[in-house]
């Protein structure tokens, strides 16, 4: 499908090829709006909705749509110019509102309509906004990293990112048992990060409870790699890092990619074993949203949370 893109200030006009899994996506992140002084109401009937997605099915030439890019705080949004009917019935389809020849859309034949599908993504999202709020009041179960890249003139990866949020890791696992921390990276935790962030890779923030999200997919461009890649490479170092080995596993069966506003986050979870955890050697605990090394005087107490 081919969208039209109005690009206010530059007043450039653009031709894209867009994907129906891409429009949705938008859709979905309700980055769409739609301007009622010159957009009739929704009026296509069920047949008319069926006969369009019948066209596209069969791969028949289908008008442009008209989109506007709109930049404004907290991020951009597209005002629909021409093609709110054709574009209701692709979202008709896909929900499963129109059927055609009695079939509905598969939501297992793109990646993001399956995340969809998936109820643990959806549940997921609704906790990614829960750990923004809770995690004023309880400071030590959660810490916030804009990314894994120094905020320098010239990006590059800090060498001491992944040993710091392993060693974090450890230290909420020691808090006592049933204990569950998170570390989660692409939210920035101040306006001063996020406008720095902001100016160096010319992307918009989502600001939520204080915090600013501001992604991870700024640093997989910048390595030219994907999300899958930018992922793997994380996890790969964060394995290869010193942290219990019972532990480790844990890490990894409760840690999740998440997409939020169109920016992905990761978040890796922790929970807590029924004894204290180690990492390279040393006991950590946490002190609000500090980590602390544990000496011979603090063991007793350690161990005494975990009976």
């Amino acid at each position: 499908m081919t969208a039209a893109t109005n690009v206010p200030h530059s007043r450039e006009l653009r031709i894209d090829d867009l994907k129906v899994e891409d429009l949705f996506e938008v859709y979905w992140n309700d980055l769409y709006r739609v301007n009622l002084r010159y957009q009739r109401k929704l009026v296509w009937s069920y047949e008319e909705k069926t006969h369009f997605i019948d066209s596209m099915r069969r791969g028949y030439p289908v008008p442009l749509l008209l989109l506007a890019r709109i930049q404004a705080a907290p991020s951009e949004h597209y005002e629909i110019l021409d093609g709110l009917q054709r574009m209701n019935a692709i979202v008709s389809f896909i929900e499963g509102e129109v059927a055609l020849d009695g079939l509905h859309f598969d939501l297992e034949a793109f990646a993001f309509c399956k995340s969809l599908k998936d109820p643990t993504t959806a549940s997921w999202l609704t906790e990614f906004e829960n750990l923004l709020y809770q995690s004023r009041t309880e400071q030590s179960l959660y810490d916030f990293k804009q990314g894994v890249f120094l905020l320098s003139e010239t990006p590059a990866r800090d060498p001491k990112i992944i040993p710091k949020i392993a060693e974090t890791l450890c230290a909420m696992a020691n808090l006592g048992p049933s204990v569950s921390g998170y570390v989660i990276i692409g939210v920035a935790d101040n306006k001063k990060t996020a406008t720095r962030i902001q100016k160096l890779f010319n992307i918009d923030t989502v600001e939520k409870n204080g915090y600013f999200i501001v992604g991870v997919d700024r640093e997989a461009s910048f390595e030219n790699t994907d999300i899958d890649g930018y992922t793997t490479a994380l996890t790969h170092q964060l394995r290869s890092q010193p942290i219990d080995k019972d532990l480790l596993p844990v890490i990894m069966a409760e840690s999740q990619t998440l997409t939020y506003d169109s920016k992905t986050v990761v978040v890796f979870s922790v929970k807590s074993l029924d004894r204290p955890v180690l990492f390279n050697g040393k006991y950590y605990t946490r002190d609000m949203s500090n980590n602390r090394e544990l000496e011979a005087p603090d063991m007793p107490a350690l161990f005494a949370r975990f009976r």
